[in-house]
């Protein structure tokens, strides 16, 4: 069983089809999320992560964890 504390939600408005290169969108809501929680980065074990499984995305993707695992 799972409880959603927070969430987050941002528009990423950098390419009509794709985020921006950095991650920017995804980190952001990803912040929220935690903010919204009550928490702080370092409570947090574990990101399941959305994945489209194409090269530009999962880069993009792994850009935007990079704050948070690290």
């Amino acid at each position: 069983m799972a409880e959603i504390a927070g969430f987050g939600v941002t528009s990423d408005a950098f390419h009509l089809v794709q985020p921006h290169k950095e991650g920017l969108g995804a980190t952001k809501a990803m912040k929220m999320a935690i903010e919204g929680a009550g928490l702080d980065i370092k409570d947090i074990d574990y990101i399941n992560a959305h994945g489209t499984s194409t090269p530009t995305n999962d880069r993009i993707k792994n850009n935007g964890d990079q704050e948070f695992i690290w």
